[in-house]
């Protein structure tokens, strides 16, 4: 049996080569035997291989039952295991295991294994395990494992794995676990875990690992666990965990835990942890540790840390290095004595503030601090403040026990004065709501204008005031 088809073979090889081909006036001005339909067993044993070999063979349809070769391919070509052009191959490509071509590959080639262009790979190619091009890829293209290029990347791509492009990837890219290119990224990149590019990215680029920046970033950026962008930083930026950005950043950038900005800031950053700028903060930082070198926006957290600060400064502690701390002394309506350590610049202050009122019973010890907005006049300035305390009656603070504490909230607004070259004095009205299970406040406080109570659990308004000494 198999020494008859081997013999079908050579017999249709040897007599019907030229009923395929073009007529010989055409064959005088090229290059080329153009076969209209080829027919191959292996290379070397087809309809094609039958001509001299003074000329190239261009097949028009090429049938090869195993594997065939020609020169050129112009409209198609099936085979069972592999299709091979040691030129150009255009139209379409069906094969078991391999389409290759030595130069561009155009038109829709699909196989179980690899398409491998020498050139271009262009239209649409399906690879059961990738699509490899010597120069770009264009067009549709899927494939099991990647597509790997050694220019450019351009279209839509989906893969299982990577798609590669050394020069660049532009277009909707799509990989279970990177996108990775030598050069820079632009449009919609999808990947499982991480998308890569050693220069700028610009696009709507989400993965769930991180994204390896080696120059700018551009546009919206997603990523599950970190952004890394040696340039800087345009657009919408998330992560998970941490952005880490090595030039200045305009926009929206937010972080789980921390934002690292070795620039200037114009936009707002927000952290769950730590918000660091290595240079002028233009917008706004929320976050629960705020650092900028220097900041004209504001700063809202817990602890807020500038080296020159012109903006607002919202939160438990703020510092400015340019302004540095002050010391206070003042008294309210409750009796309290406090000692405070106010920070702050010309036109926002903090205020951390311990109080102790030792007359009469219950005694109360008070923790607590606020911030609020100074305006300045000639000869003086006054402040408005938002401030909260913890209210411990009886110092009931033993290990074991249960201590009575409640929560007081205060608006107020005082007129300051220097009185000397150390002294700031400064007096004014409060506006004060205490909430507590201990007690509903009367023997404490002012007549309130507010007072309810449900059970144990008491609410009280009442009008105070303030009195008090600052260090310059």
């Amino acid at each position: 049996m198999k020494r008859l088809l081997i013999s079908i073979c050579i017999t249709i090889s040897l007599i019907l080569p030229f009923a395929f081909a073009e007529s010989k006036t055409e064959l005088d001005s090229t290059k080329y035997y153009h076969v209209k339909f080829d027919l191959s067993l292996v290379p070397g044993l087809s309809i094609g291989s039958a001509f001299p070999n003074d000329k190239k063979i261009s097949d028009r349809y090429a049938l090869n039952l195993l594997a065939g070769r020609c020169d050129r391919l112009e409209k198609g070509a099936i085979g069972g295991i592999w299709n091979w052009v040691r030129e150009d191959a255009n139209g379409w490509m069906i094969a078991g295991a391999l389409n290759q071509s030595g130069k561009a590959m155009t038109g829709a080639q699909f196989t179980a294994g690899l398409n491998l262009s020498g050139g271009d790979l262009s239209g649409i190619g399906l690879g059961g395990i990738g699509n490899l091009a010597a120069e770009d890829i264009n067009g549709l293209n899927f494939a099991g494992l990647g597509n790997v290029s050694g220019r450019s990347i351009n279209g839509v791509q989906l893969v299982g794995l990577a798609n590669v492009g050394r020069k660049s990837i532009n277009g909707v890219q799509g990989a279970g676990f990177a996108n990775i290119t030598g050069g820079s990224m632009s449009g919609i990149q999808y990947a499982g875990s991480f998308n890569i590019a050693r220069k700028d990215c610009d696009g709507i680029i989400v993965d769930g690992g991180g994204l390896l920046n080696g120059g700018s970033s551009s546009g919206v950026i997603l990523s599950g666990v970190f952004n890394l962008s040696r340039g800087s930083a345009d657009g919408m930026i998330g992560a998970g965990t941490a952005n880490i950005i090595g030039n200045k950043a305009d926009g929206l950038i937010a972080a789980g835990a921390v934002n690292v900005i070795n620039g200037d800031v114009d936009g707002m950053i927000g952290s769950g942890a730590l918000n660091f700028v290595n240079g002028t903060m233009s917008g706004m930082q929320i976050g629960t540790v705020n650092f900028a070198k220097s900041s004209n926006g504001c700063q809202m957290g817990l602890i807020n840390f500038a080296g020159e600060s012109e903006g607002a400064e919202l939160g438990l502690i703020s510092y400015s290095q340019k302004h540095g701390a002050r010391g206070e002394l003042f008294g309210d309506e409750m009796g309290n004595a406090f000692t405070s350590l106010r920070t702050g610049n010309k036109d926002w202050y903090n205020r951390i503030a311990v109080g102790y009122a030792a007359y009469g019973s219950p005694n109360i010890t008070v923790f607590g601090g606020g911030f609020g907005k100074i305006k300045r006049y000639t000869g003086y300035h006054t402040e408005f403040g938002t401030e909260f305390y913890l209210l411990n009656f009886e110092n009931d603070l033993q290990f074991g026990t249960k201590p009575n504490i409640a929560t007081l909230l205060k608006f107020q607004y005082s007129w300051n004065l220097k009185v000397s070259d150390d002294f700031v004095l400064f007096a004014g009205p409060s506006m004060n709501f205490m909430f507590s299970h201990y007690s509903d406040g009367s023997e404490l406080m002012s007549p309130a204008f507010y007072k309810s109570h449900s059970g144990s659990y008491y609410k009280r308004g009442w009008i105070g005031g303030i009195l008090g000494l600052r260090m310059l």
